[in-house]
């Protein structure tokens, strides 16, 4: 699980969406996947939910990035 912001930052780097909204709207599409927000760990977010890490992954991959771009901005 990444946070809304940081998804945000990810698409903003491969110029898909620059904003939290892009994200949101994913969500609501069904082309991301809500994750359930920890209570430890995660702070500075305004969302009490989060992203996928998988399903960002895919999203990344349907529009043409490379999987060894992917792992070089996502966590493990």
């Amino acid at each position: 699980m990444i946070t809304v912001e940081r998804a945000s930052r990810i698409t903003n780097r491969f110029g898909l969406g620059f904003t939290e909204d892009y994200v949101l709207r994913r969500i609501q599409n069904g082309d991301l996947e809500r994750a359930l927000k920890p209570y430890n760990g995660v702070y500075n977010s305004s969302y009490g939910f989060g992203v996928s890490i998988e399903s960002l992954a895919k999203l990344l991959l349907r529009h043409g990035i490379t999987e060894k771009e992917i792992n070089k901005v996502l966590p493990a």
